[in-house]
């Protein structure tokens, strides 16, 4: 169980990136006691820490509330920080699957959208259109679902492997499958 209050005042960003260790090592022990929880939005709220590590940490704890049946306190995690972090896409990606869950489908789409605007190519592109393609096929957008499917395709599929193509050598006899010694 986490206890103690975090101090912005005296502590600096190595402390600050311990206390977040720390969180989520709480969050995964299942810690779902009130001063962990406190401690955690504290810990979220420490200035040391950039915007996006903020907003994980929110993002992380509304996860856990969700996987542990608590929808309504997930929902209210990340309504609050959704709202603060527009541009972060975890944030935004974690909100849509929430409204997905609770079968909004068009703000589940609206925020997928808004996660895919805040993200180059890579893996969590894949996972955010390959999400996207579930609202859509749920809102009974199948043309669109089948194109961001298409989408997550192309982002996960390895690239195709091409064999270089050789030039001919004409000074090199072909070789003779029935001779045992080369040619000379």
């Amino acid at each position: 169980m986490l206890v103690g209050a975090v101090s912005a005042a005296t502590s600096g960003p190595a402390e600050a990136l311990a206390d977040v260790e720390a969180c989520y090592a709480a969050i995964r022990a299942g810690d779902t006691g009130s001063a962990s929880i406190q401690r955690c939005v504290d810990v979220a709220a420490n200035p040391q820490l950039d915007a996006l590590t903020q907003a994980q940490v929110y993002s992380a704890m509304a996860w856990h509330y969700a996987r542990n049946g608590s929808i309504d306190a997930s929902r209210n995690a990340l309504t609050s920080i959704g709202a603060q972090y527009q541009n972060d896409p975890v944030v935004q990606n974690n909100l849509g699957n929430m409204y997905l869950a609770e079968k909004q489908f068009s703000a589940a789409l609206q925020a997928y959208e808004m996660a895919l605007s805040g993200l180059g190519a890579g893996p969590a592109r894949a996972a955010v259109q390959l999400n996207r393609s579930m609202a859509l096929r749920a809102l009974g957008r199948y043309e669109d679902a089948y194109l961001a499917y298409q989408s997550y395709l192309d982002l996960v599929r390895p690239e195709p492997q091409v064999r270089p193509v050789m030039p001919a050598d004409n000074d090199v006899p072909p070789a003779d499958p029935f001779r045992s010694t080369p040619r000379s």
